[in-house]
């Protein structure tokens, strides 16, 4: 093998390389897509589950009302 034939392989396996580096960072991005709407998900349901257990306790905790005249 030559000193061409191996620079000429050296070449193609960069060039081969850099398009599966580009293939793994279009994958990251689209993962990083789906963590943050995963995340904005929870943050919803937190809020959802705070309020309705927020509401759970005015009620428990609520004074009784006297009756209306």
């Amino acid at each position: 093998m030559s000193v061409l034939d191996r620079i000429l392989t050296a070449m193609t396996r960069t060039i081969q390389l850099d398009s599966k580096v580009d293939a793994l960072m279009l994958q990251a991005r689209e993962q990083q897509h789906r963590l943050e709407r995963i995340a904005e998900r929870l943050v919803r349901i937190e809020t959802i589950l705070d309020l309705s257990a927020a509401a759970q306790t005015r009620t428990i905790n609520a004074p009784p009302r006297l009756p209306s005249k």
